[in-house]
């Protein structure tokens, strides 16, 4: 399946040398063997011509191994414009097994390692891996703007990887595409929630091609619905035209909602607008139980330590508003909970009063609240430990199709402090928060809140019998708890970001992920550039820029387009203060300007990607230098690690 480009002459080929045209992958009921077909080895395909650019496809009689074993797929390709979509209708399978996953188109419309062009997807805000990256991957590394320090010791970046697309961390938004020379395209997956994207980046055993293709997962065992992508080749285009697809796409399907239209629902939403989040770290305690002690060095574990007190947190406050000349604010608080951070979530009320009483805690709030800043907890109802009461005998926690290598078929989520912990279903979550925040509202009233993971982590299938749900269904659930703290007046926030969640999200922590991918790849504001009027855009709080490197995070708040992030104990705070003062001055400034614009453009002003510019829809650019060396442009002269802002009739410049 070839694709050829009358503006540009360019052509994009399916993946050549007798690769197959795809694969189905299957599970055998009783040995639960994995087996997959391939497509092009099918006994017979039939072609049957739908209009005048259309065709339906039917692999008859699927081939394992040069073994027939029954069943088929069918599948529609249509072409309109320069729009082609590609649409699974449905998989009849052989009996005795169930679908695992279909790949299909595969591998299709790639890149040579010596053509000029680039891979890019939503992976947090966005990234992109041009064919020339083993040329440039030591001095971007040294300069921070290049992630995995173990890139560095690589002779070479070369890897092949399958990403889960419902893994909201790693695709916030359902698309991915590519460019070379004068053509490009976007690939739009439009049943995203059981998908998944195929890459393959310089691999060897891929012939040193950069591809990416999507991947069909398993709905309850089966293809359940008909799947759909559909890809769009644009002429001289690039990641920028991309977003902008994109964006038209999201707002004409309900995934976006302007900051302006958010403002209008809850007033108070109007000070986020230029407010740093700052996050103030109340308590850490490890358990014996599942913890391991490479987590805590050498420091001896049950440890249990208290790292800002509730009245230090009121000391801060005040330090900010009458000292640092900071007006607005997102105050999180994280470890405030009965025993610590991440531990017995769900039942996290009362707070714990190791950090102070709960008048402190109180008074904390109401102080914010007199200087105009947002005050809120850092919650969580997506995990459950052994030492919560909520747990039971696990009726709440997700259960699995198949009964993993763990032994059972309840879903494991990370080692965190409270130690092992469990995926709530998304249904019970709900209920959790429902029976939690009416007593946390009456008691504290905070004015944001934060809840971690729900659109950070993947989407999940439950197969408890008593709440069942899909992926598509998990989805709903986690919508509906976040429209729950809209309707409690809540400024609401979850970890990273993504599409789906851009009508109830003000903010996200972790959009910003600038050199903190986990691929090795030059980072983009693909997110930015569909949602930096809708929801605003903080680092994680692993990664804040008091984690640094300080400068080159603030650089990349500033050109794209952001308020900073921080993340504080009672040592750090007094650390960074200083920093927070004069960074505040700038990255605000500049948000109050913008806060309600689209980003219109960004692009690289030097082939070594290290002189960046982005451009915002009311006049405003800001260009960054990353570089060791000044760069000069018609605007003026940005040193090294430097910056300039340009109105439309003023400019200033560091």
């Amino acid at each position: 399946m070839d694709v050829f480009d009358k503006s540009t002459g360019e052509t994009w080929n399916h993946y050549p040398n007798g690769e197959p045209t795809g694969i189905i992958q299957l599970r055998e009921d009783f040995t639960q063997q994995i087996i997959k077909c391939d497509l092009s080895a099918t006994e017979n395909i039939r072609v049957t011509a739908e209009g005048s650019s259309g065709a339906r496809l039917i692999f008859e009689d699927l081939v394992c191994e040069e073994v027939p074993i029954g069943g088929n797929l069918e599948v529609r390709v249509s072409l309109r414009e320069a729009s082609l979509n590609i649409r699974i209708e449905k998989a009849d399978l052989p009996s005795d097994y169930a679908l695992e996953k279909i790949y299909y188109p595969y591998r299709s419309f790639y890149l040579e390692k010596d053509e000029r062009g680039y891979i890019t997807w939503p992976f947090g805000n966005g990234i992109l891996i041009p064919t020339n990256i083993n040329d440039l991957k030591d001095e971007l590394c040294d300069l921070n703007l290049l992630s995995n320090p173990a890139v560095k010791k690589l002779t070479k970046t070369a890897f092949t990887t399958e990403i889960p697309m419902y893994y909201c961390g790693m695709f916030s938004m359902p698309w991915f595409g590519a460019s070379k020379r004068r053509s490009a395209y976007i690939a739009i997956v439009d049943t995203p929630d059981d998908a998944g994207a195929y890459i393959t980046v310089l691999d060897p055993r891929n012939k040193e091609r950069l591809a990416i293709s999507p991947v069909w997962e398993q709905s309850y065992g089966e293809l359940r619905y008909p799947r759909s992508i559909t890809y769009r080749f644009i002429s001289d285009g690039d990641y920028v035209s991309m977003a902008k697809i994109f964006r038209k796409y999201a707002m004409e399907r309900g995934f976006y909602k302007s900051l302006r239209d958010k403002i209008k629902d809850n007033p108070n939403a109007e000070r986020i607008i230029g407010a740093p989040l700052i996050k103030f770290w109340i308590m850490d305690r490890y358990p014996w139980t599942g913890a391991a002690s490479s987590v805590h060095g050498d420091r001896r574990i049950p440890l249990m330590e208290v790292k800002t007190s509730y009245r230090q947190v009121q000391d801060f406050i005040r330090d900010m508003h009458d000292n640092l000349g900071i007006d607005r604010a997102i105050i999180l608080l994280a470890g405030w909970g009965p025993i610590g951070y991440d531990n017995v979530h769900p039942d996290i009320w009362p707070p714990g009063r190791w950090a102070g009483e709960f008048r402190d805690l109180r008074a904390a709030r109401d102080l914010a609240e007199r200087y105009g800043f947002l005050f809120g907890l850092h919650d969580n109802y997506q995990d459950i430990y052994f030492e919560s009461p909520s747990i039971g005998v696990g009726e709440s926690i997700v259960k699995s199709r198949v009964v993993r290598g763990i032994g059972h078929i309840l879903v494991l989520g990370g080692v965190w402090e409270g130690g092992q912990a469990f995926i709530i279903c998304s249904k019970c979550g709900l209920k959790y928060a429902q029976r939690n925040l009416p007593r946390i509202i009456e008691d504290l009233k905070p004015t944001c809140y934060f809840v971690d993971t729900t659109t950070a982590a993947g989407l999940y299938e439950c197969y408890d019998a008593d709440h069942p749900t899909t992926r598509s269904e998990d989805k709903e659930y986690k919508i509906k708890l976040l429209e729950y703290l809209n309707e409690l007046g809540l400024i609401t926030g979850s970890e990273c970001g993504v599409y789906w969640a851009a009508k109830q999200l003000h903010y996200g922590e972790g959009i910003m992920n600038f050199n903190n991918l986990r691929f090795p790849g030059i980072a983009v504001p693909l997110f930015n550039l569909v949602y930096h009027d809708s929801i605003v855009a903080y680092w994680h709080q692993g990664w804040p820029l008091n984690k640094g490197p300080i400068k080159t995070k603030f650089l990349a708040d500033l050109l794209y387009g952001n308020p900073t992030s921080w993340n504080f104990n009672s040592e750090t705070y007094r650390e960074f203060r200083d920093e927070l003062k004069e960074i505040f001055k700038v990255a605000s400034r500049l948000h109050r300007e913008i806060c309600f614009d689209e980003m219109v453009n960004h692009r690289f002003l030097t082939e070594d990607y290290l002189v960046q510019e982005s451009e915002f829809s009311s006049g405003v650019k800001v260009i960054v230098n990353f570089g060791e060396k000044a760069y000069v442009s018609a605007e003026g002269r940005i040193e090294p690690m430097g910056y300039l802002i340009i109105k439309s009739r003023e400019k200033n410049k560091t």
